[in-house]
């Protein structure tokens, strides 16, 4: 396993993947999005971080590249303001109630 990869950065872990980010913004997470190159997809969530008044930083591809830790980011990384705007597996365990519980973790799933 790579030991760089989800490397927190001042306690907070930077989430990559372009759907990923997407659906962080849309959740109402707050941080910042970080932009390394210019297409299509990475405007439209540029736009959609405007529309929800999260900061957008354009940053040198070796910054993103460093921040990512190794992983793959496609020209976009998303840091949350605070290590809550991340899920971790005691949130999701804890509410999970009853003698019919069924959990289950992922780890490593990409976009194709």
């Amino acid at each position: 396993m790579n030991e760089k990869r989800n490397r927190p950065i001042r306690g907070r872990h930077p989430i990559e993947g372009l759907h990923a980010i997407e659906e962080t913004i849309r959740s109402g997470k707050r941080g910042k999005l970080l932009v390394s190159r210019r297409s299509k997809r990475i405007e439209d969530l540029q736009a959609l971080a405007a529309a929800r008044d999260i900061p957008v930083r354009s940053v040198p591809e070796e910054e993103l590249d460093r921040l990512a830790g190794g992983s793959e980011h496609r020209g976009a990384l998303f840091l949350p303001a605070s290590e809550s705007a991340s899920i971790d597996g005691k949130s999701l365990l804890f509410p999970v109630q009853g003698d019919n519980r069924l959990v289950i973790l992922l780890d490593g799933v990409t976009d194709p």
